[in-house]
């Protein structure tokens, strides 16, 4: 298997992914694959005298997107008036995004009041 990065735009070197397939298999349940990832997947036989050639890379197929494996990173808040705060953030780390991240939504409430509803502001602009 080889797969895509969404980070690199370069395709990976190939590795092996399950050795041993029983000869009477014709199939392989291959789990744990990046979610958004692009993947291409190649089959080797093997007897006694060693491995033959590797099949024709299979056709490319992509992963489901997920939600992403982690939070926005260093969120700081300031004021800026009297009636405003500015919140910054950093993206999680692309190679969590588990697809395109496609903006955020910010949470709010008075500190100190348990029993107050948060706020919702949802930011649909992933540069913002």
């Amino acid at each position: 298997m080889r797969t895509y990065g969404t980070t690199t735009n370069l395709w990976s070197e190939w590795e092996t992914i399950i050795e041993n397939v029983p000869s009477e298999m014709n199939e392989s349940l291959i789990d744990n694959i990046k979610p958004s990832s692009t993947a291409e997947f190649r089959v080797i036989s093997f007897n006694k005298y060693g491995p033959g050639k590797a099949s024709r890379a299979s056709e490319n197929i992509t992963m489901p997107q997920q939600p992403p494996a982690a939070a926005p990173r260093n969120v700081v808040a300031s004021a800026r008036s009297s009636n405003s705060i500015m919140v910054q953030w950093q993206p999680p780390p692309p190679e969590l995004f588990n697809g395109e991240i496609l903006g955020y939504v910010i949470r709010y409430k008075l500190a100190g009041y348990a029993s107050v509803d948060w706020n919702e502001k949802n930011i649909s602009n992933a540069n913002a």
